[in-house]
This record gives C-alpha cells, structure tokens and sequence, in this order.
C-alpha cells in the first residue's frame, strides 16, 4: 500500500513522508520566524492609532441613506436595493444594527467595524504575500505600509467605506481558497459562499471574481475557472436583473470618452503608487517596472505566483471598470483616494514579489527594502493624520448644523420647512425632516450636545426661511429694508425697485417680526440669502440659493422675528413688495 497523502503547505509543496531529524533552528531561521509576531503587534498598533486621529469624525452623506432611508420611520429595509450601483446587504445590515445600539450618540463603533476589516485585510494581504514566497520581514513591511496607506485616507476616515473593505476582505481571502494545485474541487466550492458575501458588499467584487477565475485558469485550466466563477456570476446576475437594475444610474460615456479609457486607468494606477510612496513621478516608473518583472517571470512562475499575477491585473481591470462609469466626469476622477485604496491592495502583493526577489540578489537587500518601506510607512502616518484632522473640522459642522435643526424640533419652533424637506442637503441629501424627528423619537439624536451660534443660524436659515410660488397665508407688510449695498432703490407705487448691476450688490431686510414678502425679477436669475447673528454681526451664515425666474413673483418668508436677511440679488431689476 502507498503512503498516506500528506496535505500541502501554504506554497503549495508537499511534506515529505518522514522527516530527517532536525538541529535546532538557525540564526537566519529565527530572525524569519520573529517577523510573525511583529506582523501580529503592528495590526494591534495600526487599529488603536487609526482609531485614536479619527475620534473626532462623525457621519457624512452616504451613511445617511443607510441610517435613515433604510428602516427609518417606517420605511422598508430594501436590503437587496442597490446603494447607487452597488449591492449593499451586508454594510446595510451592519449600519442597522449599529444605529440599534447606539444610534448617533457616537460614531466610534462604526469606526471599529472599519478598522477590523482594515487590519484583517492587511493579515490576508500578508498570508497572499508569504504564499508567493515573498521573505517574512518584506512582507511584514509592506503589510505595515498598507496598514497606514495614506494614499488611501478617505477609506481609513469615513465608516461608511467599510462595505468597500469587506469586500476586499471576502474577495481576497476567497483568492487562498482557490489558489492549489490539487485536482480536487472542494476549496473552489468553498469559494462560492466567501464571493457571495464579497458580492453582498458592493460592487468592487466583480473584478475580484473575475481574478478568482484567473488565479484557476493559470493553477488548473479553464474548467476549474468557469466551475470557480459560476455560482458568483449567476447569483449577480440574477440580483441585477431581479432588483440591482432598480435605480441603478452610471454616467454615459461617449466614444471619444471610452477612448482615454487607457488613460484613465493609468493615471489611477500611477497616482496610487506615486501617492502611496509620497514621491511624486515615482509612479510611472514602478508601474512599468513592476510590469516588466511580472512579464520576464514566464509562465512558469505565472502558475506558481497565479495568485499575484491575478490580483496585479485585477487592478488593471477595477480601475477599467470603474472607469466606463465614471470617465464622464474626467480623467481626474481616476485619482480618487478610495481608489487607490483597492488598487494598492491589489498591486502590493506583486511589488513585494519584486522586491523580495531583488533584495535577495543583493548582499543587504532585505534590510534596505525593509527601510524603504519604514520610510513610506511614516509617510503614509502623516498623510493620515493630517487628512483625520481635516476630516474632523469639516464634520464638526456637519454635526452641529444637524443637531440644531434637532434642537430646534424639541423646542417647537416654528419651521416652514415639510417633512420631506431636507434639514441639510449640503452633508445629508438622503434625510429628510420626517426622519430626522422619527431619530429623536427613537432616542438616537445626542440631544444633549451644546450647539454653536453659527450652527444655530445655519439651521435657522434652513428651516425658518423658505422661497415659493405660492403667497404664503400670515401676516405680510412688516420688514422694512435695513439698508442696501451695490444697489439702486427707487419707490414703485406701494413697492420698491431695485437694480443691481452686478452679482455683489446686497439688500438687507429686517423682519421685526414673522413675515413675508414678494420679489419679481425681470430677468432669471439667483437669489441668494444669509442670516447674521444679532448679537454677533459678524457671525453670518454661508448664503443659500434659490432660482428666480424673470416676470414670475418669488415669496421668501420668515417664520420668526427678529432677524435680518441679507439678499443677494441677480443682476436687472427686482420688484420688491411688502416692505414699509
């Protein structure tokens, strides 16, 4: 009778039946082996120094469509509805679940569903690494430098980018499943849940199913890559045709667009790695270099580094896809730092292939490309601080401007604004006044946190004033214009004229009380309005627009006293009415 099969190791080599006795390990044998535990320690470091530079950010745009249009007030989950284009089950159900817990009160725990997928990424990235062979300390290294990617910041400051990680994370730890030599077929069966659920995340996954089926063509033939990527095809399928087709909108390119499709794609790929390394026009020369090793290995070392080849040329083929949708709006776009993010995560194993093999052809290669990655690594840490920082400022007003008009709810003021209006459209287009009161009913609104003057009028201006077509039914007559800039003013009948000349001219308005009054324009145009603190004058609101349409009356009323407008006019002359 023959041996017993011995199962594979992660290179996919086979033990030996019996094993010589071994000495204990050398020198060079546990200066390897220690780079595991470094590994290990630097995710912990990562995750708690990422988690500490993002503490002071808070939810922004996208996230509102998974804390508020889904589930929110009555309305239905939609799980299998797409997010834009993407299938979003899996973040819309974290999302649901998290607000259950702690609703807006803190926007830490979405932070550390990021961070862990962040950091497990980069634990796969490290095993793909080590399967190709790649040395233990390079691929702690490079492991390192994704951990702190600040070409990839908006991915590492912005919770809502964990559906684009988990899917990274599914997509990539599926590739260890399928990458064996072996004629057996359970691991590609294995594969099929793990893309399903990289599928249920967004629609990044697509190209990684299509390098799943790359890695079984160039390991085993084209029968076990069509076995590989059936089941994810079919399911994808059969979503978009039964619900991912519902709302679905992507720009539409024309020829000469499709074009610079090229382009595109090598402006994202140069730009993530020039930004990546922090050495601007290093880009161009890595790509190509990384292009020429990949192609000088033959087919050969294609088989037995499949998986590394693949992923290089998935991100080849994300940014492409990504690029039919998306080149409508410019070259540019291209360079976008989620991007990056997944194309850096898609290259690094190849680069670490490349650089492993070179550092093992020169007397001290390890070491230094051990240092050059310590050196981008640090550069990435203060990208990402700075970019955390900057995040933090910006939604602190995002913030506060939504929980003043919250405060403003509690406190029964009165608001003109419908509940299908938008209490800030600027941050939050997907939540509407309803749903915001269906969140402070639900208890999720930190109601409890001081608000700022300029947040309050902000508020103020969004849900106090209002522009329509139609007179509104109180008390009109009672502002009186409180002086003029740019301007000229001449009394018509029981109205005034104003000309303005130009976009800067400014007419302030007081509202001693709640009122409203018309203004008819000779010439379409924009209207713009700010409100600026009485007690603090130079505390003034950004302006708000609204569209002024030539002949037609325009009626902008305040629900409370007290305040003084300013109105930016379009140029042409204005009939303004209900003033003393």
């Amino acid at each position: 009778m023959g041996a017993a099969a011995v199962p594979a190791d992660d290179r996919g080599t086979e033990a030996p039946d019996t094993a010589p006795p071994q000495g204990p390990p050398s020198w060079r044998e546990r200066v390897s082996a220690a780079a595991l535990p470094v590994h290990i320690a630097s995710l912990a470091v990562a995750f708690a120094f990422l988690l500490y530079i993002d503490r002071g950010l808070w939810f922004f745009y996208d996230e509102w469509d998974f804390l508020a249009g889904r589930g929110e007030g009555g309305r239905p989950l939609n799980l299998f509805v797409p997010h834009n284009e993407h299938w979003s089950t899996i973040p819309i159900l974290i999302y649901r679940a998290l607000y259950a817990a702690v609703g807006l009160h803190t926007y830490i725990p979405y932070l550390i569903v990021l961070l862990l997928a962040h950091v497990a990424l980069a634990h796969v990235l490290f095993r793909i690494m080590r399967r190709l062979g790649v040395d233990a300390w390079i691929a702690t290294a490079a492991a390192i430098v994704f951990l702190f990617l600040g070409a990839g910041a908006e991915n590492l400051t912005w919770a809502f980018q964990m559906a684009w990680i988990l899917t990274l994370l599914f997509g990539l730890a599926g590739l260890l499943l399928i990458d064996h030599d072996g004629a057996g077929i359970a691991r590609d069966l294995a594969y099929w849940p793990v893309a399903v659920l990289a599928l249920m995340c967004s629609g990044i996954a697509v190209p990684l199913v299509a390098v799943a089926g790359l890695i079984a063509l160039l390991k085993r033939g084209w029968v076990a890559a069509l076995r590989v990527v059936s089941v994810p095809a079919v399911v994808y399928v059969v979503w978009f045709a039964l619900v991912g087709h519902v709302g679905y909108s992507v720009t539409h390119p024309t020829r000469a667009e499709l074009l610079q499709l090229p382009q595109y794609v090598w402006t994202g790929l140069t730009t993530a790695v020039a930004n990546t390394l922090g050495w601007q026009g290093s880009g161009a020369i890595v790509v190509l270099a990384l292009s020429v090793f990949v192609a000088m290995q033959g087919p050969v070392a294609w088989r037995r580094c499949a998986v590394g080849v693949a992923m290089a040329m998935g991100a080849v083929l994300f940014l492409a896809l990504t690029g039919v949708g998306r080149i409508a709006l410019g070259i540019g776009e291209s360079t976008d730092s989620r991007y990056a993010y997944v194309a850096i995560a898609l290259l690094l194993p190849a680069a670490a292939w490349a650089l492993s093999a070179l550092g093992g052809r020169l007397h001290g290669g390890r070491v230094i490309a051990v240092a050059l990655c310590a050196i981008v690594a640090i550069n990435g840490i203060g990208v990402l601080t700075a970019y955390a920082q900057g995040a933090a400022s910006l939604r602190d007003t995002d913030k506060y401007q939504l929980l003043a008009a919250a405060h403003l709810i509690v406190s029964g003021a009165p608001i003109l604004a419908g509940n299908q209006a938008e209490p800030d459209p600027a941050i939050a287009p997907q939540l509407t006044l309803g749903e915001l009161r269906s969140m402070i009913r639900d208890g999720a609104v930190p109601l409890g946190t001081p608000v700022p003057s300029d947040a309050v009028l902000g508020a103020a201006l969004q849900l106090q004033v209002s522009v329509g077509e139609t007179a509104p039914t109180g008390p009109g007559g009672n502002a009186t214009i409180a002086g003029s800039e740019g301007l000229s003013l001449e009394a018509a009948g029981s109205c005034t004229s104003v000309t303005s000349y130009s976009d800067s001219g400014v007419l302030r308005i007081d509202f001693p009380t709640p009122g409203w009054l018309s203004l008819t324009p000779d010439e379409n145009g924009t209207l713009g309005i700010s409100l600026a603190s009485t007690s603090d004058p130079g505390l003034v609101t950004a302006p708000r627009d609204w569209t002024l349409v030539a002949g037609r009356a325009a009626y902008v009323e305040l629900a409370v006293g007290g305040m003084t407008p300013s109105f930016s006019l379009p140029p042409g002359v204005s009939i303004l009415c209900g003033t003393t």
